[in-house]
């Protein structure tokens, strides 16, 4: 009903009626529109990876990946543009939508706002930490698991992923025992073995101490291995 009302509304105006019908046909569920931005999504999801290797290996990014990844923002605003104005503000139902939005609008403040404004010394300070943040653009990822939920090949992984969402609480609360776990086992070993006499005084043994047990942050992720 509301959808029915978001849709009169639009149609009252005389540029939106024939846009809005445009869009619709543009946005059918089972036409090409979903395939293509699925590749989109997944051609993103390869450009980021692809990018981020290369500044791991390189430290430096390639000259094509930049232009793409301009790319496809744009065609991810586009189709999130024609999704609102298909259906109105009954998008914002759905919670993959509402992350696609997020995900979508991060990267506009970062690679359209942040970065052009930013001089090239602040670019260089927050070049890590853009880069990081950034990759969150691989989570779009849920959303194509989403849109083909219904075909032959996800009709046995979509109860799974379906599964795993139920049970996200159940998992940060095994996650949180876990860690209260790890610490506290950490803090003992930290204290035994590092004061340890024999160990200290054994040169081999003494450089395992500095590699895994320095302080209590890389005892725990020894501890979690």
């Amino acid at each position: 009903q509301s959808w029915a009302l978001d849709s009169k509304k639009m149609s009252d105006h005389s540029f939106l009626g024939p846009l809005q019908r445009l869009a619709r046909t543009i946005t059918k569920e089972s036409g090409c529109f979903e395939i293509c931005f699925g590749a989109v999504i997944v051609f993103n999801a390869v450009l980021i990876g692809f990018e981020t290797s290369r500044q791991v290996a390189n430290g430096s990014a390639s000259a094509v990946a930049g232009p793409l990844q301009h790319v496809c923002l744009a065609l991810f605003v586009l189709e999130l543009l024609l999704r609102f104005i298909a259906k109105g503000k009954t998008i914002f139902a759905s919670w993959y939508v509402r992350l696609d939005i997020f995900l979508v609008g991060t990267c506009v403040a970062i690679l359209w706002i942040i970065i052009p404004l930013a001089g090239s010394d602040t670019q260089a300070g927050l070049f890590h930490l853009i880069t990081s943040f950034m990759l969150l653009r691989v989570m779009r990822l849920v959303k194509l698991v989403h849109t083909y939920r219904l075909a032959i090949g996800f009709k046995t992984m979509w109860p799974i992923i379906q599964g795993l969402l139920r049970s996200a609480e159940t998992m940060i609360s095994t996650g949180i025992v876990l860690i209260i776990v790890i610490y506290l086992f950490a803090c003992v070993g930290l204290r035994l073995i590092t004061t340890d006499k024999d160990f200290q005084n054994d040169p081999e043994l003494r450089s395992i101490l500095e590699e895994y047990f320095p302080n209590l942050g890389v005892t725990m992720l020894t501890l979690s291995q």
